[in-house]
């Protein structure tokens, strides 16, 4: 179950940080880890723009974000009780911070290797738009099933 780390919530011993850190792994690491491999193996028999990349950076997002909800509500025990949104607006926040990363590198690689690929302001303003709605998508997704 997608809230399974939620449970942690409700422990009067708490688990280790180890055993958090391994079931948060087993839960959501999967999610961006699959999104990625994915890129880089489509990237191979696909063209990248215009159809693949807005569809990879869409699911990164969402892929991030469900990563950094489990995170989250798993290591709520540690950084704090609170309610299910507090897990969700974190996670949207490090999903953009981790999307703005991504592009910073991109562009930091072109000019290094003096590629015009990343040069295009247009681009980088879809990417991060893209990345946020994946990651809105999933986490409304995420609370309105977690509130029925």
């Amino acid at each position: 179950m997608i809230f399974s780390t939620i449970r942690y919530l409700k422990i009067n011993n708490p688990p280790s940080f180890l055993t958090v850190a391994i079931q948060v792994a087993k839960n959501a690491l999967w999610a961006p880890i699959g999104v990625f491999a994915i890129h880089e193996l489509g990237a191979q028999w696909i063209d990248h723009e215009p159809y693949f990349d807005p569809v990879i950076h869409f699911a990164g997002g969402a892929a991030t974000a469900f990563f950094f909800f489990h995170l989250i509500a798993g290591w709520q025990t540690y950084i704090g009780t609170a309610t299910v949104t507090k897990p969700l607006l974190f996670a949207f926040g490090l999903t953009v911070l981790v999307g703005t990363a991504w592009e910073l590198m991109e562009y930091l690689i072109a000019v290094y290797e003096n590629n015009t690929l990343a040069w295009s302001l247009l681009n980088t303003l879809r990417d991060l738009a893209l990345d946020s709605a994946g990651a809105a998508t999933l986490l409304t997704w995420l609370q309105r099933r977690h509130l029925r």
